[in-house]
């Protein structure tokens, strides 16, 4: 990206097999870049005053490797979200519910997955 830049994430996960850092922010020459993120998940050593409310835990994914990344049960992302964002489904169009959970995935336990499918 080139010229100037402003970030903002609500209730995202950034996780992956790095060892540390899943999130890294750069900026060239005299750009100027302002971020924030808030109620997200985040695989980093340094959680600044830029990531409020934020996490550096596993998301518990049910399989990474296997790229299936609903949560599981014990995800700390589970509840973690904040409301009134507007968005009221899942990737699945599955409703959100409460406060939402983190990342694109609303968690529901197994027998209810197929069950709570927004068809609008």
């Amino acid at each position: 990206m080139i010229g100037d830049a402003n970030l903002e994430c609500n209730n995202c996960i950034f996780y992956g097999n790095n060892d540390k850092n899943e999130f890294g922010i750069s900026k060239l020459n005299d750009a100027s870049l302002t971020y924030q993120l808030r109620n997200c998940l985040v695989k980093r050593e340094d959680l600044d005053e830029h990531f409020i409310n934020c996490l550096n835990l596993d998301p518990k994914f049910v399989s990474n490797y296997g790229q299936d990344y609903n949560l599981q049960e014990n995800s700390p992302a589970i509840d973690a979200g904040l409301n009134g964002l507007g968005i009221t489904t899942d990737i699945l169009g599955r409703m959100r519910n409460g406060n939402p959970d983190l990342g694109a995935f609303e968690y529901y336990p197994a027998s209810d997955n197929r069950l709570r499918i927004n068809t609008h």
